[in-house]
């Protein structure tokens, strides 16, 4: 974002204040599996579900923002039991 001109980083920037992730997680109808590595309180996934009850929370441990790259060994089967359980409902 430093490196573009300041009229597209403050497009950028405008566009996420204005969207509204409440109304876009009500429209999601399908299952989402939301990846976390220690969150304080303000990021907590759980803080989603009273917006998508059937929400699936994994918690990685010792990973920053690629957790599919850093700790591919804990996403895995995170990834294949979200899998297992949401193709049955």
């Amino acid at each position: 974002m430093c490196s573009v001109p300041l009229s597209v980083a403050a497009a950028g920037i405008r566009g996420l204040v204005a969207w509204n992730s409440v109304a876009a997680l009500a429209l999601c109808t399908v299952p989402l599996l939301v990846l976390s590595s220690a969150p304080d309180e303000s990021n907590a996934p759980a803080r989603l579900l009273p917006f998508k009850p059937d929400l699936h929370v994994g918690m990685t441990v010792g990973a920053g923002h690629f957790h599919q790259l850093e700790v591919p060994e804990q996403v895995t089967p995170m990834i294949e039991r979200f899998l297992k359980v949401a193709s049955t409902n």
